[in-house]
């Protein structure tokens, strides 16, 4: 059996288009919902801005080069006072393996305690801040 060049350049064409497409945002969105991020620590620095330690935990497989969550600050009552949006590059991250990153993030307002919101099942107001959802050349 023959193949005509022109039927190769079509199967060329297709295979590659498929391999570059970007995945779509709900598969993503349910790969985010695999991770699991928990502050282990954090310390404010003698420049006065904030090194938190944060452990990630995700699949074996996953769609996403980086992972966006939301550090909380929260001030003496227990209330919040502000909070910092942060993307964790999962590139250096062997896959399905726990590692630490250390963020480091603006000093004021200094907080009494941090947390860490993944917002597993993102609120539509919300979408837009995760970088993960974003196009390549847009980040």
């Amino acid at each position: 059996m023959r193949i005509r060049p022109s039927a190769w350049a079509v199967l060329v064409v297709g295979t590659a288009l498929a391999c570059s497409r970007t995945p779509d945002p709900s598969a993503l969105l349910e790969d985010r919902a695999r991770y699991q991020v928990e502050l282990v620590s954090w310390v404010a620095r003698p420049d006065g801005r904030i090194a938190a330690t944060l452990r990630v935990r995700g699949p074996v497989r996953t769609r996403l080069d980086r992972l966006t969550v939301e550090i909380v600050r929260f001030g003496w009552g227990g209330e919040r006072i502000g909070s910092d949006w942060v993307s964790l590059e999962l590139g250096e991250r062997p896959s399905g393996l726990t590692v630490e990153k250390v963020v480091v993030l603006p000093g004021e307002p200094m907080p009494e305690a941090l947390g860490v919101d993944l917002h597993a099942h993102p609120a539509p107001e919300i979408l837009s801040r995760l970088k993960e959802l974003q196009p390549p050349s847009s980040r």
